[in-house]
C-alpha cells in the first residue's frame, strides 16, 4: 500500500534508460521514464497575514494508527454438515466476520467456549476472514474474534453468542413406501433420506407392528436395520403393518413413521399344525420380567426399568409327529410406555417432543427365537442354534421357543399383551 491517495508531487528529477524486460516471454529492450518526486501541495503558494505559522498542507501518509487498531465485526455463524472422504458425518460450523479496516491488520485470532465455560479454546490465527469448526457437541457458544497487526498490535476482541444444534437435529420423515410381496418375503422401497448425518454413517429402522388396521411405531417390534444410504430391504412377511424411520449418526429418528399394510396371503393354502399360545397368564419361567393385570413387563429395580429379560415359553416343545417343511410364525402385541415421565420434568422445547406419551417406541424391543431339530424331539436330538423367528419356513420335526426383551432408557417400559407362535404347513394343490 502507498499510504495515501490523491496527493499532490512535484517532479524534481527525470531521465531515460533502457532495460530488459521479459514481459510477453522473451527478454527484449524497453525505454524506461525514471522520475524523482517531491511531496507537494497547491495550498503552500496562498498567504494571508497572521499565517506565520508552519503548517504541512500534504500530509505524509493516511495510514492508521499502528497502535490503535479497528476490530473486526459482524461475526456471522452457519451451522451444517460435512462429510471427510469415506467417512461419517459430522458437524461443521462456519464462523466467518467482516475485515479490520486497519490498514497493519495480517491475521485474525478465533476461539471459541461454550457459554458456561470460563475459559476459551484457542481455534485458530488465520488472515482469512473465515473458517471451519467441526465437531462441536450442541449447546450455547460464545464465539471471539480479534484483529492482529504485523507488529504485533491485537485490537479488541468482537463477540458472539449462538446455539448450536448439530447433529441434533431430527432427520427428515421416510416418504414414499411401497412393499411387493412374494411367498414369504416382503420387499421394501422408499426413496432415500436427503440428510447426509443419515446417507453417511446413519441408518433406516425397519419395525413391524402386528396390527392390521393401523401401524403404531410405539407397538412395534424391530425387524431389521440397513444403512442409511439404502432405499430398499427384504423383510420376513407377516401380516400387519411394516414402518421404517432414518435413523442418523447420533441416533436421532424421525418423528413420523412411513407404514404400509402387508398379509401373508398367497396362492398355497396353508393349514394349521400347532399353536403355542403364552397370554394372559404367561406362566413360562422368567428372568426379569413380569406379569402385571395379564401383561408381561420388565420389572423394575429401585424404580428403573431394567434393560433385559427372558421368557421361556410354557408349550416349548413342540412336537409336530414326523419330520416335514413349516411355516413358523410369531405374533406378538407390544405398547412401549415410560414407568417415570412427568410432563413437567421435561426440559425440551414441546414442539420438539415426538408425542404427548413422551416416548418413541424404540426404546424397547422384543423378539421372539426359537430353535428346530428334524430328529425325535423325544429322543436325543441335535437342535440347531437360537435365531430369530420372523416368518421361518424350516424342515422340523420338534421346535422350541424363547423371548427377548431389551430396553435402552431405564425409564421405558414394554407391554406385552398377546405372544404365541404358530405352525402351518401347505397343502398341496
Amino acid at each position: 500500500r502507498f499510504g495515501w491517495s490523491g496527493k499532490s508531487f512535484r517532479v524534481t528529477n527525470w531521465g531515460m534508460s533502457i532495460q530488459q524486460s521479459s514481459l510477453g516471454g522473451e527478454s527484449h529492450p524497453v525505454d524506461v521514464i525514471e522520475l524523482e518526486f517531491k511531496e507537494t501541495a497547491s495550498g503552500i503558494y496562498d498567504w494571508n497575514n497572521g499565517e506565520e505559522t508552519l503548517i504541512d498542507l500534504s500530509s505524509n501518509t493516511g495510514l492508521s494508527d499502528p497502535f490503535d487498531i479497528d476490530a473486526p465485526t459482524s461475526i456471522q455463524i452457519v451451522e451444517s454438515v460435512f462429510v471427510p472422504s469415506g467417512f461419517k458425518a459430522i458437524a461443521q460450523t462456519k464462523v466467518s466476520w467482516d475485515a479490520s479496516l486497519h490498514s497493519f491488520v495480517n491475521g485474525y485470532d478465533v476461539e471459541y467456549k461454550l457459554a458456561s465455560d470460563s475459559t476459551y479454546v484457542h481455534h485458530t490465527t488465520t488472515p482469512a476472514i473465515t473458517t471451519d469448526i467441526f465437531d462441536l457437541t450442541p449447546g450455547l457458544y460464545d464465539f471471539r474474534v480479534r484483529a492482529k497487526t504485523v507488529l504485533g498490535f491485537v485490537s479488541e476482541w468482537t463477540n458472539h453468542i449462538q446455539e448450536l444444534f448439530g447433529l441434533r437435529a431430527r432427520p427428515g420423515n421416510p416418504a414414499d413406501l411401497t412393499v411387493v410381496t412374494t411367498e414369504g418375503l416382503a420387499h421394501l422401497t422408499w426413496t432415500q433420506s436427503v440428510d447426509v448425518d443419515v446417507i453417511f454413517g446413519g441408518s433406516v429402522e425397519i419395525r413391524h407392528d402386528s396390527d392390521t388396521s393401523t401401524g403404531d411405531w410405539a407397538n412395534s417390534v424391530r425387524l431389521a436395520i440397513v444403512g442409511g444410504a439404502s432405499t430398499q430391504a427384504t423383510v420376513p412377511l407377516r401380516d400387519g403393518h411394516l414402518l421404517i424411520k432414518f435413523v442418523d449418526t447420533t441416533g436421532n429418528k424421525s418423528i413420523v413413521a412411513a407404514s404400509v399394510a402387508v398379509s401373508q396371503d398367497s396362492a398355497h393354502n396353508w393349514t394349521t399344525l400347532d399353536t403355542a399360545t403364552e397370554e394372559p397368564g404367561f406362566t413360562g419361567a422368567k428372568n426379569n420380567l413380569v406379569v402385571t393385570a395379564s401383561k408381561l413387563t420388565l420389572a423394575l429395580n429401585g424404580g428403573d426399568v431394567e434393560p433385559a429379560g427372558d421368557y421361556t415359553f410354557i408349550a416349548n416343545d413342540i412336537d409336530l409327529g414326523s419330520p416335514r417343511k413349516v411355516r413358523v410364525t410369531p405374533l406378538i402385541d407390544v405398547v412401549t410406555s415410560l414407568v417415570n415421565d412427568l410432563v413437567d420434568s421435561r426440559t425440551d422445547n414441546v414442539d420438539d417432543w415426538p408425542n404427548w406419551d413422551g416416548v418413541e417406541g424404540s426404546e424397547c424391543n422384543a423378539r421372539v427365537e426359537f430353535r428346530h431339530t428334524p430328529d425325535d424331539p423325544t429322543g436325543a436330538p441335535v437342535w440347531t442354534s437360537w435365531r430369530r423367528l420372523n416368518a421361518n419356513i424350516v424342515w422340523a420335526w420338534g421346535l422350541q421357543y424363547r423371548l427377548q426383551v431389551r430396553s435402552t432408557d431405564d425409564d421405558a417400559n414394554i407391554e406385552i399383551s398377546n405372544l404365541s407362535v404358530m405352525v402351518e404347513e401347505k397343502l398341496a394343490l
